[in-house]
């Protein structure tokens, strides 16, 4: 109970700190306060889609000028954004997506640790595939994707070889992919 306590003093004293400096607007205290409420009463809040994005449109069509006021508008809005996502947690809870996202989180270290090397190997490829894509998604989503396996096909072939124990000090730096897998 003790490191709860310090915990939530030292949150508001920084969320006190960061509204006097005017880096965010005092309404953040309250929707702190509103999403600690919410915790420790345990309430399970309604998880729909539907009813989010529901809730939400109905707030654009017909007043969505007052959503950037401090009103009771806000609080349904930030409601319903809060009911919509989690809807949409719950539909992709067992998909594919959710799997893969599980994985890359797991390999996060090794991919935070060799992600520059790979982005810079790949500049001198910007010239060419930004001559076939102007907009630059195309070079975006290619660095991504050989950024992101080739860090975690790294920490595969650092494990095989023994260097993770000599570089990072543990036996296996690489984790396997599970398809039951969730967040």
């Amino acid at each position: 109970m003790l490191d709860e306590s310090i915990t939530l003093i030292i949150a508001l004293f920084l969320l006190a700190f960061i509204c006097h400096y005017n880096f965010i607007q005092i309404r953040a205290i309250f929707y702190f306060f509103f999403g600690l409420t919410i915790n420790r009463i345990n309430t399970k809040l309604p998880s729909s889609i539907k009813i989010g994005f529901l809730l939400m449109a109905i707030i654009i069509l017909f007043s969505h000028e007052d959503i950037y006021l401090f009103s009771l508008l806000q609080v349904v809005w930030v409601s319903a954004i809060m009911i919509f996502l989690l809807g949409l947690g719950h539909f992709l809870e067992k998909t594919f997506l959710v799997t893969q996202f599980a994985y890359f989180g797991r390999n996060s270290v090794i991919v935070l640790l060799l992600h520059a090397m790979f982005i810079n190997l790949l500049k001198p490829l910007s010239n060419s595939i930004l001559y076939i894509d102007e907009t630059g998604l195309l070079y975006s989503f290619i660095v991504l994707f050989i950024t992101l396996y080739g860090c975690i096909l790294t920490a595969l072939f650092f494990d095989n070889v023994g260097a993770s124990s000599y570089l990072f000090g543990i036996k296996s730096i690489y984790s396997r992919f599970k398809t039951n897998d969730t967040i």
